[in-house]
């Protein structure tokens, strides 16, 4: 805004310029020069705040993606640990079951054992008995 101000001054003096006096131009130059000076100051400055405010950008989004990425890290750790945890809780029980499966196999030949000393004792007294009728029948 105050540099188009500016030139449209500059371009009305210079068709005032023909009519002017010495004196009166060169103090309008002056003054044009100052605000010129003044002016160029004005878009150095503003040039720096536009920079300032992209460098602030630049940061915060830094900022805000390491935020994010510090979350999806400490998720991944959380995830990790959940995942080491059922991978024990799972190795312990494949070792529980397996010491079930070696218990029911204990069982299973104690109770074949017993089975067959059932029938071991049940045909020594059918022998006994047997040879008890015939001394029976004998007499």
């Amino acid at each position: 805004g105050k540099v188009e101000a500016f030139l449209q001054r500059m371009s009305q003096n210079e068709t005032d310029a023909d009519e002017a006096e010495p004196e009166g131009l060169e103090q309008e130059v002056g003054q044009l020069r100052e605000e010129f000076c003044k002016a160029e100051a004005d878009l150095i400055e503003a040039r720096k705040r536009v920079r300032e405010v992209e460098k602030d950008a630049r940061r915060k989004a830094a900022s805000e993606y390491q935020e994010d990425l510090d979350k999806a890290r400490l998720e991944v750790r959380v995830l990790t640990s959940q995942l080491a945890n059922y991978q024990q809780e799972a190795t312990r029980q494949d070792c529980a079951l397996h010491e079930l499966e070696e218990e029911m196999e204990r069982l299973q030949a104690r109770s074949l054992e017993a089975e067959q000393q059932l029938r071991r004792e049940r045909a020594e007294r059918a022998v006994v008995e047997d040879s008890m009728k015939r001394r029976e029948m004998a007499e």
